[in-house]
This record gives C-alpha cells, sequence and structure tokens, in this order.
C-alpha cells in the first residue's frame, strides 16, 4: 500500500483571472480520486482554504487520476471548474530468487 501527496496551490482569482480574490472568499477544496479512468469517482476528504497537500494513503498498485475544485463562501456557493491530475502507483519489486547451489564436492 502506498502514501501519495499531491501539492495544491489555492489560487486567489476568479473566474477568467480578472477579479482578484481574497483567502476568506474560499470556504474549502473539494477532491476526488478515480480508479477506473474517470468512469466512477470517489469523494475524498474537503480540505481547509490553506490545504498545501492532498494526502491519500493506502493505495493499492494502479493508476489513479485525481481533481479538485474550490468552492466559495457566497450563498449559494459557486464551486470552480475541476483540476486534474494523474498518477501511477507502482507494485513493488518481488523478492530475489534464492542463489544457486552446485553440487558439494566431498574431500
Amino acid at each position: 500500500m502506498s502514501r501519495v501527496t499531491i501539492p495544491v496551490t489555492v489560487t486567489l482569482t476568479r473566474n477568467g483571472g480578472k477579479v482578484p480574490a481574497t483567502l476568506a472568499e474560499v470556504a474549502k477544496v473539494v477532491s476526488q480520486m478515480s480508479a477506473d479512468n474517470g468512469a466512477n469517482w470517489t469523494s475524498l476528504p474537503d480540505q481547509p482554504n490553506t490545504v498545501t497537500d492532498i494526502v491519500v494513503d493506502s493505495l493499492d498498485p494502479g493508476s489513479y487520476l485525481v481533481r479538485a475544485a474550490e468552492v466559495d463562501t457566497q450563498t449559494p456557493p459557486l464551486t470552480s471548474a475541476w483540476a486534474q491530475a494523474s498518477f501511477t502507483v507502482v507494485a513493488p519489486l518481488p523478492a530475489l530468487d534464492p542463489p544457486v547451489l552446485g553440487s558439494p564436492t566431498v574431500s
């Protein structure tokens, strides 16, 4: 089982990058993960607006997608578009084969 750390940078702009925002306007960061190329998504725990990493533990070998979006503090809240990243957890190498022993010589 592997642990994966995904760096996150909370943006302080609104859609199109022209309207500055403050950290107080970001309520949280929501994220989801998929192990089947995006056919099904599982929600990960919500992160605070100060998040710098999303950490996922106990992952089996395989290929994964993770996506995250920012949710603002308006009522009703607006959610940004998804940012997406992919990664692969590689299976550890198996143990080495035992050495090959020759026939003993008795003298």
